[in-house]
């Protein structure tokens, strides 16, 4: 049985137990409102009568016992004042903060606080579980006995699955032992324990988590044990024991904390001393993994992610992530086991994680302070290629500082000032390394600022400079004055409703033309640290058209919701550069560059589609895109259809299609399937299939797929407020 299910039948009880206090006896019987200032409860009743003789104080017909959203309603109660016994009867109900307790009577002393309830029913909000017992009874101060307990999340005379225990005897922040525990499939017991302890604390609590087992070909039988520890109310750990048959033991770690004014760590390890030493590149199977050969026997994954705030408001976040080898990802992530199970760093933290299929694992710290105008950065990345190649060219930016000054009036003149300046210091195992830096002035001027148009001109001077440390010396400076200029207007719309179901919409068009020139000059010290730094002139202007579209509706009680329907922005670059260059035979001019679309549309909450696409003029194809669509259709019982697609394409390069497809069956049943493929290649990078049942408290899924020619079969079951197997 699982002690959490235990805690909120103890304090509804505490609770319930509370409110009879001696104190408020007189006021409870008379049946009177209480107005003091400690009044927080009020007790009615049809009829309440005094037996003086008898020292009882009876109260019939609708009793309604109510304490701060605690509600306990009986058809009759009895007060014995001189012995302090309260017992009430008939349809007694008892409703805390959404839980509901039901019972055919209870008894309680208010002399020692202690009571007994008679066929109690507990309905937990929170998990929509259903614990009942024959007998509830708190017999000390702290400790409570349950007879002929069951824990069920079916809503059923009969249910499909419950937990029953014959004696249960608990103490609050203490232990709690029970006697013929059974796990019951339509009440046929399929697991026995003829006694258990477990502890019974409102708080986190050090203990084995539920195991995980499984087989695999390349792994063998596969079976996980975690180990959960409470090290403190900011600080745990979870001690992950893995036994795989083919491939040995396995050790992993999750240690987690948390700090004040939000800051966080979450940091994993797995280790594996191997039993397969070598990698087979005969075998087909094991090539399929990697092209690369593995020699090391010694396997692990480091990763991890931190947000901390330090004194005088500074930011220290830090990503880490570090393989052992190619191969691990592929052989002991994903499916069943890997990182799958544990905390996802990305949702947690809001940073993505290297996919995968990524060639390089990133690992990167950051220190930032923001001030009023200004930010300053301080960190540096390191770009892991798993694969150890014997001569590694990856630029590894170690250590860097980032300052920008954001654009502001300077000294109260009319104009505004912006800085923008990068340091970086460059690693490579193989080739140049050496020092980097960037700065960047930019002085603008808002000349016309009015509702109809805007004209801001601005112009800076951009500087790059690098130092060579080996395997030669020497140095490359590359500079350029920078011209920009910006024309723009709004014109909107506003049709009044009822449109569609809607109070109105806002069409909003913003035209704009812009015109940017740079004049790159440098000396002839090549090749610079990495290609993108390696820059043309440029002169040329482009026209943009951006569309939005807004809704607004109101709801019956009256408040009123925004929210965007779509977004529309085309832009169309032309080159004044290469127009002007000289004519050469064997090129020809291309000076309008590929045109650009966006496209966003949310129409409604159900349907969400984005498109990003690029049209050559020249060749008359699309030279890019990038295409997302989602679909959610409602299903009877709240469940719903999903299709989602996502499809991504670059000339000569790219063409990659993923897609997501679950479809309610009816019945219970459902289906579905995903795929990410390479299409260019024609390869199957990842596929998997799963029909899905669900019942009103359990769920089953049986799935199987493949990840990068590794196949895999899985059976999960789910027990409704109690997790998943």
């Amino acid at each position: 049985m699982d002690h959490k299910k235990n805690i909120y039948l103890l304090i509804l009880i505490s609770i319930l137990v509370y409110p009879f206090s001696r104190p408020s006896a007189q006021e409870f019987i008379e049946g009177k409102i209480l107005r003091h200032k400690e009044a927080k409860w009020e007790i009615r009743a049809k009829k309440i009568t005094h037996l003086r003789d008898e020292y009882l104080y009876i109260a019939e017909g609708g009793v309604v016992i109510t304490r701060d959203g605690q509600v306990l309603s009986a058809e009759r109660a009895i007060y014995n004042s001189n012995t302090g016994l309260v017992q009430v009867s008939g349809h007694v109900l008892i409703k805390i903060n959404g839980n509901i307790m039901s019972a055919e009577r209870a008894l309680f002393d208010l002399n020692n606080y202690q009571g007994q309830i008679i066929k109690a029913k507990l309905f937990v909000k929170e998990n929509e579980i259903l614990i009942t017992g024959d007998v509830v009874e708190k017999i000390g101060d702290k400790t409570y006995r349950l007879r002929r307990c069951k824990i069920t999340a079916c809503d059923q005379k009969n249910p499909d699955w419950s937990i029953t225990g014959s004696m249960v005897k608990l103490t609050v922040e203490g232990y709690g032992t029970v006697r013929g525990a059974a796990f019951r499939i339509k009440n046929i017991p399929v697991f026995y324990l003829p006694w258990a302890v477990f502890p019974v604390k409102r708080k986190r609590q050090t203990g084995f988590l539920l195991p995980r087992l499984g087989y695999g070909e390349r792994r063998g039988v596969d079976i996980e044990l975690p180990f959960f520890w409470a090290i403190s109310d900011n600080l745990d750990a979870t001690f992950y024991e893995r036994f795989m048959g083919e491939r040995g033991f396995m050790q992993g770690l999750e240690f987690r904390y948390a700090g004040p004014e939000h800051s966080k760590g979450i940091f994993l390890a797995d280790i594996l001393s191997d039993r397969v030493k070598d990698k087979d590149m005969g075998d087909t199977a094991q090539a399929e993994l990697s092209p690369y050969a593995r020699t090391n026997t010694t396997r692990y994954w480091l990763r991890g992610r931190f947000d901390q705030i330090l004194p005088y408001k500074i930011s220290f976040k830090g990503d880490i992530d570090y393989l052992s080898d190619q191969d691990y990802l592929k052989e002991f992530s994903g499916g069943l086991y890997g990182s799958d199970p544990r905390p996802q760093l990305s949702k947690e933290f809001g940073r993505p994680v290297d996919d995968i299929f990524s060639a390089t694992r990133r690992s990167r710290v950051k220190l930032s302070k923001e001030g009023e105008n200004w930010t300053l950065d301080v960190g540096g990345a390191y770009y892991q290629r798993p694969e150890n190649p014997a001569n590694d060219s990856t630029a590894q930016p170690l250590g860097g500082v980032d300052f920008a000054i954001l654009p502001g009036k300077l000294n109260g003149l009319p104009i505004s000032f912006a800085l923008n300046t990068d340091y970086d210091y460059i690693w490579r195992d193989d080739g140049q390394r050496g020092h980097r830096a960037y700065i960047f002035p930019e002085i603008s001027y808002p000349m016309w600022h009015s509702p109809y148009i805007e004209f801001e001109p601005s112009i800076g001077f951009e500087i790059n400079s690098r130092i060579f440390e080996s395997p030669e010396t020497g140095h490359s400076t590359q500079y350029c004055p920078v011209i920009r200029a910006r024309l723009g207007s709004v014109i909107e719309r506003i049709y009044d409703g009822p449109i569609i179901g809607l109070d109105g919409l806002k069409h909003k068009i913003s035209p704009t033309l812009e015109y940017e020139y740079r004049d790159f000059h440098q000396d002839s010290f090549h090749p610079w640290f990495e290609p993108m730094d390696v820059r043309d002139g440029m002169n040329q202007v482009t026209l943009s058209l951006l569309n939005r579209l807004d809704s607004k509706r109101s709801s019956k009680d009256g408040t009123v919701k925004y929210s965007r329907w779509g977004i529309l922005d085309i832009k169309q670059p032309y080159s004044i550069k290469e127009a002007r260059r000289d004519e050469e035979p064997w090129r020809e001019k291309r000076p309008f560059l590929p045109l650009e679309a966006v496209l966003r549309l949310y129409p409604i909450d159900l349907f969400e589609f984005e498109a990003n696409a690029t049209w050559d003029h020249y060749t008359e194809e699309i030279a890019s895109a990038d295409l997302l669509f989602q679909l959610n259709v409602p299903r009877e019982g709240g469940r719903k259809d999903t299709y989602r697609l996502d499809y991504q394409y670059m000339s000569g390069d790219t063409e990659n299609i993923n897609y997501f497809i679950n479809v309610y069956l009816g019945g219970g049943f459902s289906a579905g399937t995903s795929m990410r493929r390479e299409l260019n290649f024609g390869d199957t990078l990842e596929s998997n299939y799963w029909l899905d049942y669900e019942s009103q408290c359990w769920a089953v899924r049986f799935s199987a797929g493949s990840l990068d020619g590794i196949d895999s079969v899985m059976l999960t079951i789910k027990l409704k407020g109690l997790g998943q197997l």
